[in-house]
């Protein structure tokens, strides 16, 4: 007599049976399933839906769901019909296999090569652990993470991606093409950093790409740029079937046809903010103000703004060199010049003195001076106190030159 395969169930004359069929409905919240079988049509209606491995304790364990209209082997055991639980899945015989050959049992799983595992789904996503030491984490063919063992690299392709900490943030992110007025797919990296976690503002963020702050516009008919965009029309041969053209599906019902298609590519403003870097000053604040801002373009401009103090040590030496004259019409682009002032309410600003140039052609006009003076008698103590500390100042600095600058 077989006996029972539950604690407490009376013995049962009959063997276990293993039953082939369709799955009709499942039931999440009961972990059970509704199978028809194939043999008599026969219908179990609280078939159990088993697990890998789990625990009552905490739930944990390797679990599936499955749908219905999924083909499986249904195990009755000795004891009763309501322990019918789900051995496996189950393959059915296709005509043709995808090469030709018939008695395929893909059933449209994904091919895997000797010592593969997969995970998957439906709809693409899924888990590929492959022989070699190749793993992917799938999403969509744009939304997938790929671990190589040969370089020990890890890969991440995405259209998006973010990375949120309690420290801040980072995110890569293109963005609609509905805000582009001629479609065009613009893309933004952002970066933001906390001093502490708790508090709800950021102390820095940096922006790069089409970031959307105000241009760079520092020279001269900057803020007349245009955004230009150039259209190319290209020809291709196509055959009957669709194809994917510049992202484009085209069907073609004529085979040797011709057709155009037209792409657009786009010149941004060469003055456009493609680096943004701001410091805030409380981030303890949800809106916290600006304390330090700098913005560079596509044409080298650096736009620096600051609420505090700006301080620069050079161990060595340093050189800032600005090619042109002191321009007269300071509108003109082509002529440039290095400008340390704060200037007045209009922007009008002077150059700076060249001391040592300066001060030798004001020591020789004096000298002379000096001369025809003494020539009639007349002492000039103050002239002769000048002319030496003009003398002295060419020598070592002090007390007229001086190392350091200040300009109002």
């Amino acid at each position: 007599m077989t006996q029972p395969n539950m604690p407490g169930a009376p013995a049962a004359p009959l063997p276990a049976f293993i039953y082939h069929g369709e799955i009709l409905e499942v039931d999440p919240s009961r972990w059970i399933c509704k199978v028809r079988a194939r043999q008599g049509g026969k219908m179990f209606k609280t078939v159990r839906i088993p697990s890998v491995y789990m625990h009552h304790e905490g739930g944990e364990g390797i679990h599936f769901m499955p749908e219905p209209g999924a083909w499986c082997w249904v195990c009755v055991p000795s004891d009763s019909e309501e322990s019918a639980f789900l051995l496996s899945g189950s393959a059915v015989v296709k005509e043709r296999s995808p090469t030709g050959s018939p008695g395929s049992m893909d059933m449209n799983r994904p091919i895997l090569n000797p010592g593969d595992l997969a995970l998957v789904t439906r709809d693409g996503n899924g888990l590929a652990i492959r022989r070699g030491g190749v793993v992917e984490l799938r999403s969509t063919p744009l939304a997938k993470v790929v671990m190589d063992p040969v370089r020990n690299k890890v890969i991440q392709i995405a259209e998006s991606s973010k990375l949120q900490t309690f420290g801040g943030s980072s995110e890569w992110k293109s963005l609609r093409r509905e805000e582009n007025e001629d479609g065009l797919l613009g893309t933004k990296f952002t970066f933001k950093a906390k001093e502490y976690a708790d508090h709800p503002g950021n102390s820095v963020q940096i922006s790069l790409g089409k970031t959307g702050k105000s241009p760079v516009n520092l020279q001269f008919n900057d803020d007349q740029e245009q955004e230009t965009v150039v259209e190319e029309t290209s020809t291709y041969q196509l055959s009957s079937t669709a194809k994917m053209v510049s992202g484009q599906k085209i069907v073609n019902p004529l085979p040797g046809k011709q057709i155009a298609v037209t792409t657009k590519t786009a010149k941004s403003k060469s003055s456009s903010r493609v680096v943004d870097f701001t410091v805030f000053d409380d981030e303890s604040k949800k809106s916290p103000s600006t304390s330090i801002n700098i913005g560079m373009d596509k044409e080298g401009d650096i736009s620096l703004e600051t609420a505090g103090a700006v301080k620069a040590k050079i161990s060595e030496w340093g050189q800032i060199s600005v090619p042109g004259d002191v321009p007269a019409n300071k509108t003109v682009q082509t002529l440039k010049k290095l400008v340390v002032t704060k200037g007045d309410a209009l922007g009008n600003t002077e150059a700076v003195v060249k001391g040592e140039t300066f001060m030798t052609d004001l020591g020789e006009a004096l000298t002379e001076v000096k001369t025809i003076l003494s020539v009639f008698g007349v002492e000039t103590p103050k002239l002769t106190a000048l002319l030496g500390n003009i003398t002295t100042s060419l020598a070592s600095g002090s007390p007229y030159l001086s190392n350091t600058l200040e300009s109002e």
